[in-house]
C-alpha cells in the first residue's frame, strides 16, 4: 500500500465510468494522477482514502492482491443498471495498481468523496427521530426509475 503523501505505483488496469449521460466503460489514458492523503477507515477487506484527482477530492478504497475477489464484486455491483442515481455514491473509476514499493499488486475503487462518511457509520453515531425515519423511507420507497411501460 502507498503511505506516502505522493503514491507512486504504476497501473496495469485502467476502467472509468463516463459522466452520468454516458454508461459504457472506455479504458482511460493516461492514469488518473492520484495523490492519497490519509486514511479516512480500515476495515478486514479494504482500507478507505481520502485523495487528491486534479482539483477533486475523491475516495480511493484499496484491496490487497488477497482480496481482488471483493474488488471484482464492488466493482460489478457498480455496473449494475440503475446505480446511477443521486442517493448512490458515484462511482468514478477501478484500476489495478502495482506498487513499487513494496512489490505487491492493489486493487482500486475510486468513487465521490463524502465528508460525512459513510451512512453507516452515521447511523451508528446519530439517532433518527420517527418522522425522520419515515422521510427516509419514503424517499427510497418513491425512487422508482423502471422503464414505463403504457
Amino acid at each position: 500500500m502507498c503511505t506516502t503523501l505522493s503514491c507512486f505505483c504504476s497501473v496495469s488496469q485502467v476502467q472509468t465510468r463516463e459522466p452520468p449521460q454516458e454508461k459504457q466503460l472506455l479504458p482511460v489514458a493516461p492514469v488518473h494522477p492520484i495523490q492519497l492523503l490519509e486514511i479516512k477507515a480500515q476495515g478486514r477487506f479494504s482500507t478507505v482514502w481520502k485523495a487528491q484527482y486534479k482539483t477533486e477530492t475523491v475516495a480511493v478504497k484499496i484491496f490487497p492482491a488477497q482480496e481482488e475477489a471483493s474488488w471484482r464484486t464492488e466493482y460489478s455491483i457498480y455496473q449494475l443498471p440503475l446505480m446511477n442515481h443521486d442517493s448512490i455514491l458515484y462511482f468514478i473509476a477501478a484500476e489495478q495498481h502495482h506498487n513499487a514499493t513494496f512489490n505487491t499488486k492493489e486493487f482500486w475503487l475510486i468513487t465521490t468523496y463524502h465528508e460525512l462518511g459513510s451512512l453507516c457509520d452515521w447511523l451508528k453515531g446519530n439517532t433518527l427521530t420517527w418522522p425522520e425515519l419515515c422521510h427516509v423511507a419514503e424517499s427510497m420507497a418513491r425512487y422508482d426509475d423502471s422503464p414505463q411501460y403504457t
